[in-house]
């Protein structure tokens, strides 16, 4: 009687490329695990980012500060020059809170006031004090920007100064003192890459000749 021969077990499938569809082995990278390989993170690149998005950062906001420094001192000249004196109705006057945010700092009150037949409501400037609503302040406005108003008190006291660009200059100053730092270091690294570029080929051309047999 003859023995029956047991079947050969099932082969792995596999894929067009060659590669079994079985499972990886405990032992496997997790990116094989995946099919995928883990990029490395780009240091130097990642911090080239950072100082410029810095950099940029820092321009705007010199050029902002110094826009509304040069913009302070102009609309109180338009007023010392061209204002038109106005009559002011208090409308609403909130509260500014501080920094903290548990007292209030000032106050910035909004008015009506009627110019060349028409009705505006605008920022009471020159002003941080309470005032209720309904109560009649002498102010006056710019015929070309009726935006810009204030009392007639800021109006004769104010005088354009150098102060609205203290601010600016210290973060100009901040710019340009990073500028030089980043600079040094370029400066540094150049050197560095070509010092070490120059005693890879002086140590190449030292090798002695092989003399003749």
């Amino acid at each position: 009687m003859t023995a029956s021969v047991p079947p050969p077990p099932p082969r792995p499938a596999v894929d067009p490329a060659g590669r079994g569809t079985g499972r990886a082995s405990p032992g496997d990278p997790p990116s094989s695990l995946r099919g995928a390989s883990v990029r490395a993170v780009d240091v130097r690149r990642a911090t080239r980012i950072v100082v410029a998005l810095t950099l940029v950062a820092l321009v705007v906001l010199v050029v902002v500060l110094f826009v509304a420094a040069a913009d302070q001192n102009s609309r109180i000249s338009r007023l010392q020059a061209h204002g038109v004196p106005v009559t002011v109705t208090v409308t609403a006057c909130p509260g500014n809170l501080s920094g903290s945010g548990s007292s209030v700092a000032g106050f910035t009150c909004r008015g009506n006031f009627v110019l060349d037949g028409r009705r505006y409501n605008e920022v009471i400037g020159g002003n941080s004090d309470f005032h209720p609503s309904g109560q009649v302040l002498p102010a006056v406005v710019d015929p070309n920007d009726p935006s810009n108003l204030s009392t007639v008190r800021t109006v004769e006291t104010t005088r354009t100064s150098w102060h609205p660009y203290i601010a600016p200059v210290i973060l100009l100053i901040v710019l340009m003192l990073f500028l030089a730092l980043l600079a040094g270091q370029v400066r540094r690294a150049r050197s560095g890459a070509g010092h070490s570029t120059g005693s890879g080929a002086a140590g190449g051309g030292s090798r002695p000749e092989a003399l003749p047999g």
